[in-house]
């Protein structure tokens, strides 16, 4: 027993140091928490991916003085804690654990490998720099996959002249706001202007396919007054629905 007692509290200090109980008397009652302002906090880190900050939290998480005389079992529980605030990350943006983690891994084995304080902190940043990445990823995947379901959703009610911004907000369960922003991003168009582009495109082709009239056409493309129709017409075109026939 005596022999094992330097190790019991080597992890605490280092693992190439031998702190003999006799040296250093530790805490039995000394704990280390991870709070809730501690997960609000690295979730926040995570999302927002910023890998300087993210390895300044994870060090401080370890920077308390008591840390210095936890047996390693605390440490395991700590670092337990820690995970489970990856886990609950990874299920809010319904990643996958093994794009994260190695191939191999289980949590007995990051319990059990990491045998040093400065191993557990290289290691949850690592982790955690790994989860901003996946989002980062996942967020460009979705805004473009927004930006599709709403080209497709103009596609389909370009003729409805009732159609706005606020309809499709509704339809895709975002806010004005935020769409406005990752669709002009995506197309380098407003909802406005993007919709007057299909309405026209689809203006041409009847003109040029069909015999109806303008005002017809202009029904047909989603324009209830003609008048409106030739003007937005002709600020694209250059002349009138009619003489674009005609030329």
């Amino acid at each position: 027993m005596a022999a094992n007692a330097p190790l019991e509290y080597s992890a605490g200090m280092g693992g190439d140091k031998a702190i003999y109980i006799n040296d250093v008397e530790p805490d039995e009652t000394a704990r280390i928490e991870f709070f809730q302002e501690d997960e609000d906090a690295i979730s926040n880190l995570i999302k927002m991916g910023d890998e300087r900050k993210i390895k300044e939290k994870i060090d401080s998480f370890f920077s308390h003085p008591k840390s210095a005389l936890l047996p390693f079992d605390q440490y395991r529980i700590y670092l337990l804690e820690i995970i489970t605030s990856f886990l609950k990350v990874l299920h809010a943006y319904g990643l996958d654990g093994s794009e994260i983690f190695d191939e191999n891994f289980s949590y007995t084995d990051a319990l059990t490998k990491l045998q040093t304080p400065d191993e557990i902190k290289q290691w949850c940043a690592q982790v955690c720099i790994r989860i901003s990445s996946k989002i980062k990823c996942q967020r460009v995947n979705n805004t473009k996959i927004l930006a599709q379901h709403a080209i497709e959703y103009i596609e389909e009610n370009y003729q409805k002249t009732s159609i706005s911004v606020e309809d499709l907000c509704s339809f895709l369960h975002v806010s004005p706001t935020y769409f406005s922003t990752v669709f002009k991003r995506e197309t380098g168009k407003s909802f406005v202007s993007y919709l007057t582009e299909v309405r026209l495109r689809q203006a041409v082709d009847l003109l040029n396919t069909t015999e109806d009239k303008t005002y017809v056409i202009a029904q047909k493309v989603g324009y209830a007054e003609p008048n409106y129709f030739s003007y937005v017409f002709k600020k694209k075109y250059g002349v009138s629905p009619s003489k674009y026939r005609d030329s």
